[in-house]
């Protein structure tokens, strides 16, 4: 579950709700540009929900 809200994170951002739906315009976001860094973003959230649990 961690990997896939990880994922999320780093595709989508701040995740409030799981659930799929396409853009209105139809195009498809460029967001491989900063994709290491949100990755990495990502990685940090998880760390911090994960701090909170222990």
């Amino acid at each position: 579950m961690a990997d896939t809200m990880r994922a999320l994170h780093a595709k989508q951002g701040l995740v409030k709700w799981f659930g799929s739906w396409p853009r209105a315009d139809g195009s498809a976001s460029d967001v491989r540009a900063t994709a290491d860094e949100r990755w990495k973003n990502a990685d940090d959230w998880i760390e911090s929900i994960r701090s909170r649990l222990a």
